[in-house]
């Protein structure tokens, strides 16, 4: 076999080169009986010794191979800025062994995404009342708002607004949705905003939320009103990403609570939305989504960073406060 710049050779043949040369005769070059003779009497007295050798290269392999050791301790350390001396990485291996087998096993068991985490975000404020819900909530749907001569303005009507054109029937959830499906086609392109487009989803929702409010089946407020979720909730029947090239074509045969709960509330689910790989940052292996507006035009913050306001807005919004 001959061996490229890039190949290494075979590490058992290599290691016992020495042996053999100090014990093995040379390669038989002639066809004459005494050599054959004391070929393979040498080959016959040395070949146990040779099978002793692997079987002990192999087993060394074999019980090193999982085996956490002090080399690798110490190149980890460098990725923490951290230094420890000898006898501290000596007393931790046995330690770093224990903990992997306790990561192992929390891999190995079967948990499905709906699972609740064992800690609860709790974002009310330490003893805060919240005050007494008296009744429905009066969301003051604008039934009084009107068509704009530009059609395609109604992209940028409040919520309430739009709200209050489908349930006075100035406009039809379907006519709504067809305009923003028209919008994505349009401008996502250069938006980079929807990893995935629902659009027959879509239309059945708006259409089945059109059938219910002719038969005075009225949801609430977003009874009708189109909407995208980050690509970290689950749809069935669509690849839901996380914005991460490896699941990319991961379907989960799922769907996300708060999904779910926007359905019942009569939303009309336009599509998946980009989130950043793995939720982090603004690029996903389609690209990097961009959002345009004179109202943002520094980078964009880390997701964490970007909550903290959001947070606070929604905490001191009029709706949370009916709540």
């Amino acid at each position: 076999m001959v061996l490229g710049k890039s190949q290494n050779p075979p590490l058992v043949p290599y290691l016992l080169i020495p042996f053999q040369k100090r014990i093995l005769p040379e390669p038989l070059k002639t066809d004459n009986r005494t050599d054959l003779f004391f070929y393979f009497e040498t080959m016959k007295k040395h070949g146990w010794l040779i099978l002793f050798i692997g079987i002990i290269f192999g087993f060394t392999l074999a019980n090193s191979a999982g085996r956490i050791t002090k080399k690798q301790v110490i190149a980890a350390q460098n990725l923490f800025g951290i230094n420890f001396e000898g006898k501290s990485i000596e007393t931790m291996l046995a330690y770093l062994s224990s903990n992997r087998k306790g990561y192992e096993s929390m891999r190995n068991f079967p948990l499905e995404n709906a699972v609740s985490p064992a800690l609860i975000f709790d974002p009310i404020p330490v003893d805060y009342q919240l005050p007494k819900n008296e009744g429905l909530n009066d969301w003051k749907i604008n039934e009084a708002a009107e068509l704009p001569e530009n059609f395609e303005d109604l992209a940028f009507y409040p919520l309430l607004d739009l709200a209050g054109l489908i349930k006075s029937g100035k406009i039809s959830a379907l006519n709504l949705t067809k305009l923003y499906l028209e919008r994505i086609k349009k401008y996502d392109e250069q938006l980079k905003a929807f990893v995935t487009v629902t659009e027959e989803l879509a239309l059945n929702q708006a259409q089945k939320a059109d059938e219910e409010l002719a038969k005075g089946i009225y949801r609430g407020p977003l009874h009708g009103i189109p909407y995208g979720v980050k690509d970290l909730a689950a749809v069935p029947g669509y690849p839901t990403t996380w914005g991460a090239a490896p699941y990319r074509e991961q379907v989960l045969d799922q769907k996300a609570t708060v999904v779910q709960k926007l359905e019942d509330a009569g939303a009309v689910l336009l599509g998946k939305l980009v989130s950043g790989s793995l939720a982090r940052g603004d690029v996903w292996f389609g690209g990097k989504k961009k959002i345009p507006g004179t109202w943002n035009k520094e980078p964009q913050a880390p997701p964490q960073a970007r909550g903290q306001p959001l947070l606070r807005d929604w905490w001191h919004s009029p709706l949370v406060q009916k709540l």
